[in-house]
């Protein structure tokens, strides 16, 4: 039998599929030079200000916390550059030391910080006003200084909390090194071929197979590996989300959710209303989706291992690297030039890794350095699935690029709420360009199903049940259950049940689904998604009408810029949309339940 998709190891991968980490530090001896000469000048602080704050003027208050600001992004500048170094080759012990010495001393400096924030939260609103006057760059972190206020310990606990930072991070770090350096999968057999099976292979590769064999077998190879495992990391998810329970009662919270909430400036309501509106209006379009799917793909039963399939045949036809660029550069162009040459810079500084090798991170993300460096890690594998990653990834880049010109360091991030409707628009703009060169009725279905599958599917589904799984694992945790790894499959069940009903045959190994994710270990992000998305979907809608393009598009530029510097409502308002009510959220599912029905005509 045939053995199918041998990956490379790291050092086998071609440069030009990796991206430039010495846009970040040179080499590691620069890298450790810089590290040197941050922690000297983080003494030479706390020696300048420790328990002196509250004896400064405005002028001496900001020169302390523009020198604060910039040992911060130090700091996330070196955790960069070994984070990039481990992610891309998990397996890599030498890697592995260098990102553990960085957690190790980067905790210990910013320990020895942490006064700062302890001493500055407690500055009178006089002071604090005056540094936004002096200021604006530092004014949504006055903002979240007197918000977060009332929640602060006292200076030498926030101390030992600081210092304790890597090994408060131990359980999302042994999941991680679990997950890609640890766990194995067995080969499995489908249509008389043999395949190896990995993180990467299945999410990238079988889930979105064409091949209803190959999807089906891989699940179940897959579950079979997760399920190995499924004590150790139910193990720790719950001490995460048990020690997150601790801190929320040690800062005089009254639940979890508070908590959690608070620590990302987010609203409540949106939050209840994003999960619980989806789970109820939007589960019946998804449903309608579900059953269409399984006609256009002829199959007597669809299976949630069926589910992330394409409605259309994609056949063996790969998108290259060169020619996702190029159609990239496309979907920008309506944001205008400016915007173009921003996001262009992407491939000829190398911002991303392509390379899909041994070892390697699932998933995708961005970040950025502090002066704006955009860098980006995927595993490209030529589907249009993936084409969608891209444009995600890097309209995170356009943001970061955008908000670090305008805001310090402390507030160049949207309010969490936010942060991923810069991204989801990005994908927004791709199905919009494809929509701009279909010619048939077939090309513009296909379009309208790759945005459905890929953005909405993605964004309005997997990740809003993560958010619903979630929900429901803190409403245990705040009533002081502990939680083991039957509670979470059950919960994930329940949750993938109440939204698919009868659509979908929810086969063994679905509830295991909580075992895939990161987004556990990150407080409450996975929700976000679908609020980035909702904002997104409005000025996409707005660019549908040639009255309000240009409108939409100088709104959403100006939105981009915001960083943290203005709360999410606000926010929200400068993107030309409203938050406070349902209205923008059933504005969204009434366009996908459009979308459908275009859909269902098209297949009648």
């Amino acid at each position: 039998m045939e053995n199918q998709y041998k990956f490379p190891k790291r050092s086998e991968v071609p440069e030009s599929e990796t991206w430039d980490i010495s846009r970040f530090f040179k080499d590691d001896a620069s890298y450790h030079a810089s590290f040197d000469a941050i922690e000297r000048e983080a003494l030479d602080f706390a020696a300048s200000y420790k328990h002196k704050l509250a004896d400064l003027d405005s002028t001496e208050l900001h020169k302390a916390l523009v020198q604060f600001n910039h040992l911060i992004s130090v700091l996330g500048d070196l955790q960069i550059y070994a984070n990039s170094k481990s992610d891309v080759d998990l397996g890599n012990q030498e890697n592995a030391k260098l990102c553990g010495t960085c957690s190790a001393r980067s905790a210990q400096i910013s320990s020895g910080l942490s006064f700062f924030t302890s001493e500055f939260y407690q500055l009178s609103d006089e002071k604090l006003d005056a540094i936004s006057k002096l200021d604006a760059k530092f004014a949504g972190y006055v903002r979240e200084a007197k918000r977060m206020r009332p929640h602060l310990l006292a200076a030498e606990t926030e101390e030992v909390l600081s210092a304790l930072g890597q090994s408060l991070q131990l359980p999302m770090t042994c999941y991680e090194t679990t997950k890609m350096a640890d766990m194995s999968f067995e080969n499995f057999e489908a249509n008389g071929k043999s395949y190896e099976n990995s993180y990467v292979l299945y999410e990238n590769s079988y889930a979105v197979s064409d091949d209803a064999a190959l999807r089906r077998q891989s699940f179940a190879s897959f579950n079979a590996g997760l399920h190995k495992y499924r004590n150790t990391t139910a193990t720790l998810y719950n001490a995460h989300v048990q020690q997150e329970k601790v801190e929320s009662r040690l800062r005089g919270y009254d639940s979890v959710f508070d908590f959690l909430l608070n620590q990302a400036a987010g609203d409540a309501d949106l939050y209840n209303r994003q999960i619980d509106v989806i789970m109820r209006d939007f589960a019946p379009v998804m449903r309608r989706y579900a059953r269409l799917l399984k006609k256009a793909l002829k199959l007597d039963k669809l299976y949630y291992a069926d589910l992330r399939a394409n409605l259309f045949d994609e056949g063996q036809e790969s998108i290259s690297i060169p020619e996702a660029k190029s159609y990239i550069l496309d979907a920008i162009t309506p944001m205008g030039p400016e915007y173009s040459e921003l996001v262009s810079a992407f491939d000829r500084e190398r911002w991303v890794d392509f390379a899909m090798n041994q070892g390697k991170m699932t998933g995708g993300y961005c970040g950025a350095s502090s002066e704006g460096k955009p860098f980006v890690l995927l595993s490209w594998n030529g589907t249009m699935s993936e084409l969608y990653t891209l444009a995600h990834e890097l309209g995170h880049g356009a943001n970061f690029i955008l908000a670090y010109r305008e805001n310090s360091i402390l507030q160049g991030e949207l309010p969490l709420s936010l942060v991923e409707a810069p991204s989801t628009f990005h994908e927004l703009l791709l199905s919009h360009a494809l929509f701009q060169r279909a010619k048939t009725d077939e090309e513009r279905a296909r379009v309208q199903a790759s945005m459905l599958a890929k953005t909405y599917f993605h964004n309005f589904v997997t990740h809003l049940l993560e958010a619903d799984f979630q929900r429901k694992v803190y409403r245990a945790v705040d009533a002081g259950e502990q939680l083991s790894a039957d509670d979470f499959d059950a919960l994930t069940r329940e949750t993938q049940e109440q939204f698919w009903g009868d659509a979908v045959e929810l086969e063994s190994g679905v509830e295991m689904t909580w075992m895939r994710q990161p987004h556990y270990y990150m407080g409450l992000y996975s929700y976000t998604y679908s609020a980035g998305l909702t904002l997104a979907t409005q000025t996409y809608l707005r660019l549908q009408k040639p009255e309000e393009a240009s409108k939409a598009i100088s709104d959403w530029l100006a939105f981009l810029k915001l960083g943290g510097s203005l709360p999410v409502q606000e926010a929200v308002q400068v993107a030309g949309s409203d938050f406070t009510n349902d209205a923008a959220l059933k504005s969204t599912i009434a366009f996908l339940d459009e979308t459908v029905s275009d859909l269902e005509r098209f297949f009648a």
